[in-house]
């Protein structure tokens, strides 16, 4: 496959950072359109076209559209390095990297977005600080995990370190210390070293963070 790929993509997203991460890693030619959450350009027809459900990131592979980022991550392997060690063919492998998936999809990524969303989609000025111990329990699994392997899932990268890095970098972005979980402090110091893009994903951090506490008056949260 040859095609230019489209990524519908917003810094401040997470998902959005874990796809941009892989598909620089992967050296895939690729074109970034943004979509500003803010000015509620996710509405827009031509969007809603695109994804019904409204949200990003969004590919586009020729005539093949595929939205929800952890299906995306998935996609890039199997179409353009089918077999790479990043998503392994073995089933056990595989289903441990799932897994990692899951509990990012299901229980990590909405305990940031519970903080995120009321804050940047429904303009609130204030966080409740009872969402403070969901993160840290989440970053506390994340640290256990890494007493199994060498990265999330494995003894390699696979696509699971790079969903959940975001999250995390978007974490102590927030304020939460990463030295109390000195495992996945650890971690997330070597993917910094090993993915090409790292840097984007800090900024993207940085940019939800600062619009975070300019909308809250302040810090996120109360250490």
């Amino acid at each position: 496959m040859s095609n230019k790929l489209i990524l519908y993509y917003l810094s401040g997203s997470m998902p959005s950072r874990a796809c941009y991460l892989l598909m620089k890693t992967l050296n895939l030619d690729f074109e970034i359109k943004e979509v500003f959450i803010p000015k509620k350009q996710h509405f827009s027809e031509e969007f809603a076209k695109l994804n019904p459900l409204k949200k990003i990131p969004v590919l586009v592979d020729d005539d093949y559209v595929l939205y929800e980022s952890r299906a995306i991550l998935a996609y890039l392997i199997n179409s353009r390095r089918p077999g790479d060690p990043l998503y392994p063919t073995d089933p056990k492998e595989r289903g441990k990297v799932d897994q990692r998936l899951y509990y990012d999809a299901s229980v990590f990524l909405p305990n940031m977005l519970s903080v995120i969303v009321p804050v940047v989609v429904h303009e609130k000025t204030e966080v409740s600080q009872t969402l403070k111990k969901p993160i840290e329990e989440s970053l506390t699994v994340l640290d256990n995990y890494l007493n199994e392997n060498e990265f999330i899932a494995s003894n390699h990268l696979t696509i699971a370190d790079f969903s959940i890095v975001p999250s995390v970098t978007t974490a102590k972005e927030f304020g939460f210390d990463l030295n109390k979980y000195p495992k996945l402090n650890a971690w997330h110091d070597k993917l910094e070293k090993l993915m090409p893009g790292f840097e984007e994903n800090v900024h993207g951090s940085k940019v939800n963070a600062a619009f975070m506490r300019k909308r809250l008056g302040g810090s996120i949260f109360q250490f």
